[in-house]
């Protein structure tokens, strides 16, 4: 979907204001000139995946004309990760924390939230070896 000018000049200059340690004065410039170009440059409407727009752009060698505008999609595509992420790690600490309350020290709840977090991981782990091993060199062997 295209964006009238005069919108898409107001969201670029809202995301510049949001993040101008990150973003230049040139990026609603660059929006503008990467929307009048589009369709000849990446042979698509308006209708493509914020990563794929990156990686095309990277792919084209366009990052220098439109650096901007690749930070900006940056920025998009991490955010939200992180902030996924760090809630998944808070509701999966709280879960340990209410489950095991106060009787395991603090080293051993992060290790708790480690493996909850991870759990997919965790589930690939072949704890049979990990014991044996574990067994093998803290046996002690006592003659009678």
């Amino acid at each position: 979907m295209l964006l009238e000018p005069q919108v898409l000049d107001k969201a670029s200059k809202c995301l510049l204001h949001r993040y101008p340690a990150d973003l230049s004065e040139n990026f609603p410039c660059e929006m503008l000139h990467l929307t009048k170009i589009f369709k000849s440059t990446f042979g698509k409407e308006y209708e493509l995946p914020t990563f794929i727009l990156l990686n095309e752009s990277y792919k084209k060698q366009l990052q220098l004309i439109f650096s901007e505008v690749c930070i900006a999609i940056q920025v998009f595509c991490i955010l939200p990760v992180t902030v996924a992420e760090a809630e998944r790690s808070i509701s999966k600490l709280a879960l340990i924390k209410n489950c095991r309350h106060s009787t395991v020290e603090q080293e051993q709840l992060s290790h708790l939230a480690i493996l909850s977090i991870k759990c997919e991981l965790a589930r690939e782990i072949d704890f049979r070896e990990i014991i044996h091993d574990f067994a093998k060199k803290k046996a002690r062997k006592i003659k009678l």
